[in-house]
C-alpha cells in the first residue's frame, strides 16, 4: 500500500503554487475573453465582417462556425441506400450504462491517464 500524501519540498511547492495560480488566471482570462467577445458581437453581426481601428489595423473578425457532423440530419437527408452505406453497429455507452449492472459496465471501461490538479 502506498502513502497517499506527500510533503512538498521547496521546488515542488513552487510548482504546485504555479499550477494553482495558472488555473486561477485561466479562469479569469476565460471570463475576460467571453466579455470582450460579447461586446464585439454588438458590431460584428455577420460572417465576414472585420473590425478595424481608425488606422485600418484589423483587431477582430466574424468567422463562420465550424461544420459539425449531425447523424440525425443525415438520417433525414440521405436516401436509405446511402444511409446504409455509411452506417455501423457499435455498442453504445449511454445505453450500456442504462441497461447493464454497474459491475459489467465498469468491466467495459478503461482508466484514463492520471492527471495532476491544483487544490482549490
Amino acid at each position: 500500500m502506498t502513502d497517499t500524501t506527500v510533503v512538498l519540498d521547496d521546488t515542488h511547492l513552487a510548482a504546485a503554487a504555479e499550477l494553482k495560480q495558472i488555473m486561477v488566471e485561466e479562469k479569469q482570462l476565460a471570463a475576460r475573453k467571453d466579455a470582450a467577445k460579447k461586446i464585439l458581437a454588438e458590431i460584428l453581426t455577420e460572417v465576414g465582417q472585420t473590425a478595424v481601428d481608425s488606422d485600418g489595423v484589423i483587431w477582430a473578425s466574424m468567422k463562420a462556425g465550424a461544420s459539425r457532423w449531425d447523424a440525425e440530419l443525415a438520417k433525414r437527408t440521405l436516401p436509405p441506400k446511402m444511409l446504409e452505406l455509411i452506417s455501423v453497429s457499435t455498442p453504445d455507452k449511454d445505453l450500456a450504462k442504462e441497461i447493464l449492472p454497474p459491475a459489467l459496465y465498469n468491466a467495459c471501461t478503461k482508466p484514463g491517464a492520471p492527471t495532476i490538479q491544483a487544490a482549490r
